[in-house]
This record gives structure tokens, sequence and C-alpha cells, in this order.
């Protein structure tokens, strides 16, 4: 099994490199007065350091569940699990829904491809277009392999949101089919303008919901979170049981506590705010630094996914760019089979505007380079 590209560069990069690689959050915008408060009132409490129950905390799973439900989607506390983060929501669905395949996007997450294959499920690729993924393909595959999953909300890594009427038609189908929808919500909280439904809400007994906290409060935490039918949940609850027998309880309760003693709507709007400022920011420098690399503005999520022009081995240019300072990921990082490809996936949440722009700078110089060889 190959390691992940991004955990790679991770581990090579200096702290002076300019990374666009990583789906980092802003770590300025991390609410540190307000955890270390949180932290402090958990660990005065002796029962946050006893074994807790598989499901996760009653109290934020309620808080979860009518989240859920002021979105309208009804969700009551049953229908909640606490994972160890997003990762962990997808190893326990590959576990659990054990299948002879499932369908995903090309390209797609990267994590989700390898928490799949570790757990031996045969992957079948779907292309994604602008408004998500394609639907003649979808509907000649869902039939045979009845489980599918998909990222509705600024992809990763192509930063595309799916149509409504595509989400419609994707709920119709799941139903049709008696299939079953993984929908990664990772970044749906990272809308700049709109919010829109799910497609898990329109088939709530076909679907399974995995949330996370990190892109919102703090990655470390590494709290996530399933919605689910109760008698879905059911079949997932033994393997966590058997991975790790609950989530930190330490991590949950300074998750609820801050979600009890602090606005957490107005945080997550500061947070929208500040990544549709960087997201300018850097689609800007793209366009003054580098003109041939053509991409969409994002309307959300944490990236730009765009393409350097045709015969660019954007591999190879990360790599030369990463030994003069700056990274970004090779679009062909994220497809079943690598390949060598001009696409690429540059982060804009992690660094300042400054930053960006240097960044891109760099990566420009380098290409310039690279084409006069």
């Amino acid at each position: 099994m190959q390691r992940s590209f991004i955990r790679e560069i991770l581990e090579a990069i200096s702290p002076q490199t300019l990374s666009l690689a990583g789906g980092l959050p802003d770590e300025s915008l991390f609410p540190l007065q307000a955890l270390s408060h949180c932290a402090q009132k958990v660990l005065s409490q002796p029962h946050s350091l006893q074994y807790s129950i598989s499901q996760g905390l009653p109290v934020l799973r309620e808080k979860i569940a009518q989240h859920y439900s002021e979105l309208g989607f009804p969700t009551n506390v049953d229908e909640i699990l606490i994972t160890t983060g997003a990762q962990q929501a997808l190893d326990l669905l590959s576990k659990a829904l054990a299948s002879s395949g499932l369908i995903v996007e090309s390209p797609a997450y990267l994590g989700a491809i390898g928490a799949f294959k570790s757990n031996q499920i045969p992957l079948v690729e779907i292309e994604m277009e602008e408004d998500g993924i394609e639907l003649e393909s979808l509907r000649a595959k869902l039939p045979k392999h009845r489980l599918a999953y998909l990222m509705s909300d600024f992809q990763n890594p192509t930063s595309r949101r799916y149509s409504l009427s595509k989400r419609q038609e994707i709920a119709r189908l799941i139903e049709s089919s008696e299939a079953i929808l993984i929908e990664d919500g990772a970044y749906n909280e990272l809308y700049f303008k709109e919010r829109f439904p799910s497609i898990s809400s329109l088939i709530p007994h076909r679907s399974f919901h995995v949330g996370t906290f990190s892109k919102i409060l703090s990655p470390s935490l590494r709290v996530g979170f399933i919605r689910a039918s109760k008698e879905n949940l059911a079949k997932i609850l033994p393997y966590k049981e058997s991975m790790d027998l609950h989530t930190s309880g330490i991590t949950q309760g300074i998750v609820n506590a801050f979600w009890e003693e602090y606005d957490f709507k107005a945080h997550k709007e500061k947070i929208r705010h500040a990544y549709a400022l960087k997201a300018k920011a850097l689609a800007q420098a793209l366009q003054t630094h580098c003109p041939s690399f053509s991409f969409k503005e994002p309307e959300g999520g944490m990236f730009i996914y765009g393409s350097f022009a045709k015969g660019v081995d954007a591999r190879a240019l990360a790599f030369d760019s990463l030994k003069q300072g700056a990274v970004f990921v090779p679009g062909g990082e994220f497809y079943l089979q690598r390949r060598q490809s001009p696409e690429a996936r540059l982060n804009f949440t992690h660094l300042d505007p400054r930053s960006l722009d240097l960044g891109v700078q760099i990566i420009a110089q380098t290409l310039r380079a690279q084409t006069k060889q």
C-alpha cells in the first residue's frame, strides 16, 4: 500500500516552506483562549478521564443532532455516532459496509481512497463534472455496486459543488437502486455565500453522512461523527467498539464545552469570511503570476483546483518548487492510478495572503525555468 503524497510532503517541508499542499486550517483562527478555558473545565471533572460509551457523549451527540434538525434534516441523539476524526468514520464504514464495489469520484479524496483500499474494497471510478459526478455512468453502475462515496460540498480535490438538481437526481438513483450513500461533509460548513442541503437529507435511511470539527474548530482534537438511522448505526458500532472503545472523552468534552459556552455560529462565520478573502487572494496571485494556470474560483472549501498548460508534469513541478521553497499537490495523485497530469490542487486557508502570493511566484518561476529546459 502506498503512502499519501500529502502526508509525505508534510514530513519533508521545513518551517520556511510556503506550503499550499495540505488542507491545513488557519492557525490564527483557532480560538486558543476559549479552548484553553474549555480544556481546564473538562479536566477539572474526574469523570472526563474515565472510560466512556462507544457511541459518544450524549450531550455532544444531542447538539450535533439538533444542528442537523435546524438545517432541515430531522435527527435525534440515537442517530449520531462520534468518531475519532472523519478519517476513522471512513475506515469504520469501509469495514462495516464491505462491498463487491464502491463507486468513487474521479479524482477523489486521498484519505478516503486509502481507507477503502486498506479494507480491500474494489473501487469504481466515475468522472467528476463541474456540477458533480457524471450521472449517466452513475445510473449505469449503481444497480450493480449499490454503494457510493461522494463529497457534494467543495469536493476534495476539485472544490466543485454538486448542483441542487444533481443532488436530487442522485438521491432518486440511490433510492431506486436500493443502494447506500456515504456522503462526506467535511467542508459543508465552509460555504462562502449559500448552504445547500445534503444529499443524505433526501434519503435519511439510505445514507451515512460524515462530519468533522477539524475544519471549523481544530483538527488536532480528532472529533468527527456519522449521522445515520439508528438501524444503520447499529452496523457500525461493533467496529467502533473493537477499534478504540470510544473517542477521547477529553476532546469530546472540549468540543461540547465550546459549543455550550461560546458562539459557535459566529466562530464559523468568522472562518468563512476569512477563507473567502484568502480564496480571492490566491486566485488573484494565480491570475497575476501564473496566467497559464486555468481554474474556477471556488464557492467554499479550502482549495483551488486547476490545470497548468498541456504537457506540464505537475508532479515534477511540485518537487522542483519544493526545492525553491514552495509546494502544492499535483492532481495526478488523486486518481486511483497515479498519473502524469498538468492538474494541481492549491490550498488557500493555511497561509496569509502575502505568503500565498510569494508561494505562487515561486511556483511560477519554477515553471518558467522548467519550460526553458
